[in-house]
């Protein structure tokens, strides 16, 4: 392109297409800013030859009769459609999670909560590894999602392990220290769990071997319900971990 002035100046401007790749990290995804720099050279002349300048942008004291031009370009994220697709949902996701801890010890809803929590994780990890793929390190909220799916499987197997000392307590007693450390934690810890049902050894108590010894299911279920808060104050612990 050339353009012409009224004092008979004339000024070729060359038009080119030029491509490049900038790292971008994403570990504040979807609240993200970038900056990408572009250094422009000629390499057909010397330093003293060429003065490159950028139309509408700063020079830096270093750039002045330099034959190295640099532009940069910033860029911040819509975070609006992501807030409901991706933060939203795996805020929900934890929450779900940590529920499973807040059910009695013999509910069998325990695996129907850890379970949409397991699908969800994945299906979120699915749609933040298409968004941040690019990404030059791993977004914050993804290793919260990626964790979340290996924490799900630990919440599975621990609900299948309390629901099982709770409904089905083997016939041996335990340890008198384990028997101890149970009542402290599941009575005196402080805990937003329910106490459950705490008639053990009638039709309501929820065990199904009725042949045990009254005082050993009991002992059983009490350390279902220690296990839970233990769990319970682990895994949020872990999840903040997760977020910083």
């Amino acid at each position: 392109m050339v353009s012409l002035t009224s004092a008979g100046e004339a000024t070729w401007c060359p038009l080119y297409s030029i491509s490049g790749i900038c790292e971008t990290d994403m570990s504040d995804f979807p609240f993200d800013r970038h900056s990408c720099h572009v250094a422009f050279t000629n390499a057909m002349s010397q330093e003293k030859d060429v003065n490159l300048t950028l139309a509408g942008q700063p020079t830096l004291p270093e750039q002045e009769h330099s034959e190295f031009a640099v532009l940069s370009i910033e860029g911040k994220r819509r975070t609006s459609l992501h807030l409901f697709t991706v933060l939203l949902p795996t805020v929900a996701v934890v929450l779900l999670s940590l529920l499973v801890f807040w059910l009695p010890p013999e509910s069998e809803r325990k695996l129907t909560l850890v379970g949409a929590a397991l699908l969800m994780s994945l299906l979120l990890l699915y749609r933040a590894d298409e968004t941040v793929s690019y990404s030059g390190k791993v977004p914050r909220i993804v290793k919260v999602v990626g964790g979340g799916v290996l924490m799900n499987a630990l919440i599975a197997a621990s609900a299948v392990l309390s629901t099982n000392m709770a409904r089905s307590p083997p016939s041996c007693a335990l340890p008198v220290f384990l028997v101890k450390l149970s009542e402290f934690v599941a009575h005196r810890l402080p805990c937003p769990c329910p106490a459950g049902r705490s008639g053990i050894g009638d039709d309501e108590g929820g065990v199904q071997n009725k042949s045990f010894n009254n005082a050993v299911a009991r002992e059983w279920y009490t350390a279902a319900r220690a296990l839970d808060r233990v769990l319970g104050l682990v895994f949020t612990a872990a999840y903040v971990v997760l977020c910083l």
